[in-house]
């Protein structure tokens, strides 16, 4: 799919994904400690089935269908991405681009790693 997408940019086109930052939530997880708790306590009020901190592993990664796909870190998804020819890959907060037509795309903002990368010419 990277080297797909590559392919069909222009030269200095972009790319954004956005998908659970493996990382980030197995930190909340193995953190067991306040922000844990808040994290689990969020995830309640939008109606999940929060009981334990696990819970928020399997919410991120089955409950809202990623289990059928790639899991992702940075390093991974920038490794991926750089292999298939794209360049300057870069992370970005949910919402924010230097490109307006990227900005505030993210329906979910929870855990979300948000890469954008340039395809190189």
């Amino acid at each position: 799919m990277f080297r797909e997408a590559h392919r069909v940019l222009v030269p200095g086109g972009l790319i954004r994904l956005a998908t659970p930052d493996v990382e980030h939530v197995a930190r909340i997880y193995l953190a067991r400690d306040e922000g844990t708790a808040r994290e689990m306590e969020k995830w309640r009020q939008k109606g999940y089935e929060i009981h334990h901190g696990v819970d928020l592993l399997r919410t991120t990664f089955q409950d809202c269908g990623h289990h059928a796909g790639y899991l992702w870190d940075f390093g991974v998804l920038r490794a991926e991405l750089e292999a298939a020819g794209f360049k300057s890959v870069r992370r970005c907060a949910p919402g924010a681009s230097d490109d307006p037509v990227l900005r505030d795309l993210e329906a979910r903002r929870d855990f979300a790693l948000i890469i954008e990368a340039e395809a190189s010419g």
